[in-house]
């Protein structure tokens, strides 16, 4: 895929996992992905690991002395480890396939990191924002009374916290409310996320705004009506935006595009997102887990622009683009846009069956009920059909022999076009054991093979004789 193309998420195969799947509970409130290559799952029913096949779960009776199974924070740690933390305070790392519970923070945790002096950052439900040193069992209070999202440390070790009141920002452990002289409007803050490039973006109830020469300014117009409540960087530099009731938005170079639960989402709130290493997209919702992936194949149809669903026939043009011809009509698709190529027959649209490029890079159309037609410059003309010598106007095979004579194969027999317009026919009276023709080809050494509807013939160039190849029982 090139780098400036982007595959529509529409186009993206998903999955989606609940708790028939195995899952304990269906709120996916957060996600992470640890150095093992496990994917860990944070729900109000304990936690889950999933290993691409099926869930382990750990609760209050795998994980001693957490004080209650429902969790709300995954945060892998730098050297393999895995911090979680919920409900009731609860407060446990996960390191060399062991357990160390810590001791509980005064209410729900939001979310924990780990600071560059190896201390702890809680955000709190109602409490605020903590800070607890290293080996140390003091929680330290650095903002009071507000609901806390979501903390985040900075390349200079600045402190972001997401919070009810909004965005804070601590340095040295003093802390100040960014507002609107900053670019924020008045609202609450749920999500935070530093960019590769080291550039910090909040997602807020009134939108996703980035922080630019100590200014923050709206992503894009769309996205400041919406409640932004969790972000993702892909491996493309591409933002994902989960929102509390519309699904999910990524802005990539293809623009702003949407997925909700009328395109497959399990639900509208989203909870969660993570990348994994496999580049697929993990997004937790209230509902589910769901996951997307570029799949091997995408799918064209009528809703990227083609002309019917029931596509008979495919041809790989010399000029790069390809040719689908369907039961509604015929497109070309180049440079990943659909060419719709105009003609009908009595206002309906042709059925085609059968696609051949000729030597001027013209194409000539097999036809369901209009015989052989001829595309110039984007326009369909009539070329050959039962008025004019063609034994049937149902035209399912076409070929262009190394002689540059046109080969038709219709449902009464096979016609060959001279290059001086004069008709030959071959009948199943004579030469073909049926002549109802399916398939045209030529070999390496210039004989025409004949698929019939009653076994495969082959026109020998040199002696003009047709022969039947038997095939075992």
């Amino acid at each position: 895929m090139q780098s400036q193309t982007r595959l529509p998420l529409s186009d993206y195969f998903f999955e989606t996992w609940n708790t028939r799947s195995g899952l304990p509970h269906n709120s996916i409130n957060s996600l992470a992905q640890t150095q093992d290559g496990y994917l860990w799952i944070a729900t109000w029913e304990g936690l889950a690991r999933f290993n691409g096949q099926e869930f382990k779960l750990f609760t209050r009776a795998e994980i001693n002395n957490l004080p209650d199974s429902g969790l709300r924070a995954l945060t892998p740690t730098d050297d393999g480890g895995l911090l979680i933390a919920g409900a009731r305070g609860g407060i446990s790392l996960y390191q060399y396939r062991q357990w160390n519970t810590q001791p509980s923070a005064s209410a729900m945790v939001n979310h924990i990191i780990k600071s560059n002096d190896d201390g702890f950052w809680l955000a709190l439900e109602n409490d605020g924002v903590f800070y607890r040193g290293a080996n140390s069992k003091h929680d330290q209070a650095i903002v009071h009374n507000v609901s806390a999202y979501r903390v985040l440390e900075d390349a200079n070790g600045v402190i972001w916290a997401a919070t009810s009141d909004g965005l804070y920002k601590i340095v040295d452990q003093q802390a100040s409310l960014i507002t609107a002289d900053d670019g924020l409007p008045n609202a609450a803050v749920y999500t935070l996320l530093l960019t590769r490039q080291g550039k910090l973006i909040i997602g807020s109830e009134r939108g996703a705004y980035i922080l630019k020469d100590a200014v923050f300014t709206a992503i894009h117009p769309q996205l400041s009506v919406e409640s932004i409540s969790s972000l993702l960087e892909d491996n493309h530099g591409d933002l994902w935006f989960g929102t509390i009731n519309k699904g999910i938005f990524r802005l990539s170079v293809a623009g702003l595009e949407q997925l909700d639960a009328k395109g497959g989402l399990p639900a509208n709130r989203i909870l969660s997102l993570l990348q994994d290493r496999e580049n697929s997209i993990w997004v937790g919702t209230n509902a589910g887990l769901f996951r997307l992936r570029e799949a091997p194949f995408t799918a064209w149809t009528t809703k990227r622009g083609l002309a019917g669903d029931y596509v008979r026939t495919v041809l790989s043009h010399s000029d790069g683009s390809l040719w689908v011809g369907s039961s509604a009509g015929l497109n070309k698709i180049k440079n990943n846009n659909v060419i719709q190529i105009e003609g009908a027959k009595e206002g309906s649209p042709y059925s085609v069956l059968s696609l051949l490029e000729g030597e001027d890079g013209d194409v000539w159309i097999g036809t369901y009920t209009s015989g052989v037609l001829k595309v110039s410059n984007n326009k369909i003309t009539p070329y050959l059909n039962r008025s004019n010598g063609l034994g049937s106007n149902e035209v399912r095979g076409l070929l262009l022999d190394s002689k540059q004579r046109l080969w038709i194969g219709s449902a009464m027999g096979l016609t060959r076009v001279e290059k001086d317009g004069s008709l030959v026919q071959f009948t199943n009276e004579k030469e073909l054991p049926s002549g109802f023709i399916l398939a045209l080809s030529e070999d390496n050494k210039g004989n025409v093979w004949i698929g019939t509807g009653n076994g495969v013939v082959v026109f020998n160039i040199l002696t003009e004789q047709f022969s039947a190849i038997s095939f075992p029982a």
